[in-house]
């Protein structure tokens, strides 16, 4: 399908990606996105495996030639919203070359967005950096939360080393550094939480679907975690190798207690989403249990993206996590919603595994 009327004044026009226009997609993500596998793998998983329903890639040409200078699609997230569940559109993988990055050519592409996700999505919500926020606003998008990052730095040594330009201090400076932090902060992970067996796995059985039965009622809006989602959004993800570290009971029938979805890359481990049964004894326990293993595997740091309404934050910075000054602002188009101030709820709890793969 072609969306679009050519002019002079308007060079542009869209059309909707299908697995032949592989080829002309590629160029445009390579050139303005993370890809970390291929542009099939991507394209197959992200767009057309979706247990939910397929996405919809589109392709962005320049009339002259018909060559592809940008690329945006939506992909389909279920969500809990006061005890009612309804599907989002999740704006994606938004790319335009740098010799196009003029307000009109990002403009034509979310207007499209726009308009599809209208036919069956009860809101679409996105994460632009900042050289996007300005078409979101333009739009009608507002912003209803904020993903921040917290940090916990476990081991100095390569921080020290960055700070002291290689210094020959940099050792000892460093081994003194975490003495300090392991007497005021790290002993609280001392041992491992009482009451809970540990371990790590790669993918998602029927006992996460009982786990997020059972702590949805914790949440006023938040975006839904069955097995089915989270063994496509993870387990199936070709872009990263993701690993879940669990804790569940030891008494009774062993059930799930929390998770933490997590992948590594230079020493530094980042958690992608986190859940537990509840918000409190449990939900500590799992935190406590995660960087004591994280310790035990020699890693440098943890970090974390969570919303300013998400139960974790107070939780994270009695740990000693920091909150970093990287952070996303999270934009939600409220037309065709028809509550707009049920969209508008301060308790949105969004973690990194919210946003789209990019």
């Amino acid at each position: 399908m072609t969306i679009g009327n050519l002019t002079a004044k308007n060079p542009y026009f869209v059309t909707e990606a299908k697995d032949r226009d592989i080829d002309e997609l590629g160029p445009v993500w390579e050139e303005n996105l993370p890809v970390l596998s291929t542009t099939s793998k991507k394209f197959q998983w992200y767009y057309a495996d979706n247990p939910l329903g397929k996405g919809v890639c589109l392709l962005l040409h320049e009339a002259a030639g018909s060559k592809a200078v940008g690329a945006a699609g939506i992909g389909f997230r279920r969500f809990i919203i006061n005890g009612k569940e309804v599907t989002a559109a999740l704006v994606a993988d938004l790319a335009v070359n740098k010799e196009h990055r003029t307000l009109y050519p990002a403009l034509m592409l979310q207007r499209r967005i726009i308009e599809l996700a209208s036919e069956g999505a009860a809101f679409i919500y996105g994460m632009p950096n900042t050289g996007a926020t300005a078409v979101f606003n333009r739009l009608g998008y507002k912003k209803i939360a904020v993903i921040s990052r917290y940090a916990l730095v476990i081991r100095s040594a390569e921080y020290v080393k960055k700070r002291l330009n290689g210094s020959v201090l940099s050792e000892p400076a460093s081994s003194l550094v975490d003495a300090f932090r392991n007497v005021l902060v790290l002993k609280t992970w001392k041992g491992a939480p009482r009451g809970y067996a540990v371990d790590i796995i790669k993918t998602f059985d029927g006992r996460f679907d009982a786990l997020w039965e059972r702590a949805s009622r914790n949440f006023r809006c938040t975006a839904a975690r069955d097995s089915r989602f989270l063994n496509w959004r993870y387990s199936a993800c070709p872009e990263r190798q993701y690993f879940a570290f669990t804790i569940s009971e030891r008494h009774g029938k062993g059930a799930l207690a929390g998770y933490v979805v997590y992948y590594i890359k230079d020493r530094a481990v980042h958690i992608d989403d986190m859940l537990s049964v509840d918000n409190d004894g449990a939900l500590e326990a799992l935190l406590i249990a995660f960087v004591r293993s994280a310790k035990e595997m020699d890693m440098d740091s943890i970090s974390i993206g969570v919303s300013g309404g998400h139960v974790l934050t107070g939780m994270l910075e009695r740990h000693g996590f920091r909150k970093r000054t990287d952070a996303r602002d999270i934009e939600v188009h409220a037309h065709p919603c028809g509550d707009v101030k049920q969209i508008e709820n301060p308790d949105w709890s969004f973690t990194w595994g919210d946003q789209d793969n990019s």
